[in-house]
């Protein structure tokens, strides 16, 4: 099973509302899916490691309440994940509302490896993310159980700065 985390904040209902269709249309079906609401703003790393309590799954899958994921995003990271053993944790392509500015049009990330990096500059896509993101990410609950989860003091980063410890 997978455990699929969403933080979501007051006035986010609109946004998350969309998460939740398309979360209902994926292909893989053996998820449950927390949403926890950061009512004292405590901060997303806070708000993700009470829901790391309340997950059940042996793979955790991140995801933020304005995303709308593709219908086979938990079936592909999952299959990843079970192909690649060494591997702790997997990121996918993030794309830009269509209503986006410039910058975050020109924001993409990719998990970081010689494939994705080739398509990407083929793609003339600027890659300026190397790092595990909890905007599309998919991680085995016992790498995040080892590092002890998200850096609660750390206001902004949270996932880079996992994704660094996962490293060491």
């Amino acid at each position: 099973m997978i455990s699929v985390i969403t933080p979501t904040i007051e006035g986010r209902e609109e946004s998350l509302s969309r998460l939740v269709k398309s979360m209902n249309l994926q292909e893989f079906k053996d998820f449950e899916h927390i949403i926890i609401k950061d009512e004292k703003r405590e901060g997303a790393a806070v708000t993700r490691n009470k829901a790391l309590k309340k997950a059940k799954g042996e793979f955790v899958a991140f995801i933020d309440d304005d995303c709308v994921a593709h219908e086979k995003w938990l079936s592909d990271l999952h299959t990843f994940l079970l192909n690649n053993h060494a591997t702790a944790a997997v990121s996918g392509l993030v794309y830009p509302p269509p209503n986006a500015n410039l910058l975050q049009h020109s924001i993409y990330f990719l998990p970081m490896n010689d494939e994705n990096s080739t398509k990407a500059k083929r793609a003339g896509i600027p890659i300026i993310v190397d790092h595990v993101s909890c905007t599309n990410s998919m991680w085995r609950r016992g790498a995040v159980d080892a590092l002890k989860g998200f850096d609660e003091s750390l206001k902004r980063a949270q996932d880079l700065d996992l994704g660094l410890r996962a490293t060491k």
